[in-house]
Parts: C-alpha cells; structure tokens; sequence
C-alpha cells in the first residue's frame, strides 16, 4: 500500500484578500470611531452646565492612532463638574454622552468589520 501526495500550486486568492481586510479595517474603524466621537462631543455640549462657555468649548474629540479616541474637556475644573465636590452636587456631562453611544457604536463597529470579511 502507498501514499501518494501532490502538491499544485493554484491561483492564490486569499493572501490578496487578507491584505485588502488588513488595510481596511483601520480605515473603517476610524471613520466609525470619529463619527461617534463627534456625536458624543455634541451631546456633551448639549448637556454640560454653562455659566460661560468656557467648559463646553474645551469638550474635544482626536484621534490618537488607530482605534485610540481621545474624548476630553480640557478646562481645569471640568473634572469637578463632572463628579462633584463635597460642596457641589456632580453635574455629568461627559459620562451621559458616552453611555448614549458607546453600545450604537459597538453595534456598528462590530457591522461594518462583518461587512469587510462578506464584501
């Protein structure tokens, strides 16, 4: 009794595929992750308590690299409007606007990485 083994080569067509998931999933993902970042920092906006402005006009969104968003307000007391002091009750704004999105924008991550691999 024997074996008999042959390898053919044949046309590849999955390392062609692999390369074209590998360049746009970042892609996608950041472009999902800013749309979301910029409906967060609306929202936050919307909400924040504003005796001057000057708080709401520090709410920012960047991207850092890919799949990092940075989400912040830079004013030196937005930490204290956000959650509170032992004399001032917590006023959030920033964490309201995150739980609005953040399971959305898992839904649609998670729906366009299926729609990368399904073409």
């Amino acid at each position: 009794m024997s074996i008999r083994i042959s390898l053919v080569k044949t046309e590849d067509t999955l390392t062609p595929a692999l390369q074209a998931w590998r360049a746009a999933i970042p892609e996608r993902v950041t472009d999902v992750m800013k749309a979301y970042a910029a409906l967060m920092v609306e929202m936050a906006q919307s909400i924040v308590p504003v005796r001057t402005g000057f708080l709401q006009s520090t709410i920012q969104c960047a991207i850092a690299e890919i799949f990092h968003v940075i989400f912040e307000a830079t004013a030196p007391y937005a930490a204290y409007v956000e959650y509170g002091t032992y004399k001032m009750a917590a006023r959030p704004y920033m964490r309201p606007a995150l739980e609005a999105y953040i399971p959305e924008l898992a839904d649609t991550l998670a729906s366009e990485i299926v729609e990368i691999f399904t073409g």
